[in-house]
């Protein structure tokens, strides 16, 4: 009783504090001096007002919370990339990651090279370089790395695949195909935990664009039995 006393009090004096701010004066604070303290009383006022305020919609108040979020979250990402020197090659291969999700493809690429030459027997590093070329569309400098990602660890399942549509891609199409049969054998003998890249229904389609390209008889019997099991995949439209 006393619990939701007490949250029932947290909520009404939060509801009183909000009725005084302007929560659009909150945002462009938090726009005009980025720092944490800003930022968690916009964010608090913020998510107050997506829910209570009737004079501006929830969906602005969203859209507000929104952009805060990704302007702090650059904040921070600018102050570990200002600081990598300290970091260990694990806390570099993470934030090379932060980077390539958000699409920061050659900032990503001169962190994984930096690794590379301090761990140079780490296949990830190797593989997530291939992945950042390949979303460039240097598919030269993919190539190179996603080699270089199973040699230094033969059962890398996700890197055969993606050096396989790397091959596709450059029309390599006989490379392509024992790639990703060379991937299939091992599947399932990598002992390492390992983000999976393509779903199994992209890596089937993969694979039928690679027995297609290589005239393969197994294409017919894979593409049958692909439009019974996703009948309604996007990939039949194309």
């Amino acid at each position: 009783m006393k619990t939701i006393l007490l949250i029932t009090a947290l909520v009404m004096i939060s509801v009183c504090l909000y009725s005084s701010i302007d929560v659009r004066e909150l945002f462009l604070e938090y726009y005009s001096e980025q720092n944490m303290e800003n930022f968690i009383r916009a964010y608090h006022y913020l998510t107050i007002a997506a829910e209570m305020d009737t004079t501006v919609s929830s969906d602005m108040m969203y859209f507000y919370l929104m952009h805060i979020h990704q302007m702090e979250k650059n904040r921070h990402l600018e102050y570990l990339i200002n600081n990598i020197n300290s970091y260990n090659a694990g806390m570099k291969f993470q934030l090379a990651n932060m980077l390539l999700d958000s699409g920061q493809f050659e900032r990503s690429i001169s962190i994984y090279e930096e690794i590379n030459i301090e761990t140079p027997e780490w296949s990830c590093p190797f593989r997530h370089k291939g992945e950042a070329h390949l979303r460039m569309k240097d598919y030269a400098k993919a190539e190179t790395a996603l080699k270089m990602a199973v040699k230094t660890r033969e059962t890398h399942y996700d890197a055969y695949l993606m050096l396989a549509e790397v091959y596709y891609l450059q029309k390599k199409y006989k490379d392509a195909l024992t790639t990703i049969e060379k991937g299939f054998e091992i599947n399932g003998a990598d002992e390492e935990d390992e983000e999976e890249v393509y779903s199994l229904a992209q890596v089937k389609f993969l694979y039928l664009d690679i027995l297609k390209a290589n005239k393969n008889k197994k294409a017919t019997q894979l593409e049958n039995e692909l439009k019974e099991r996703y009948p309604d995949d996007k990939y039949w439209k194309k």
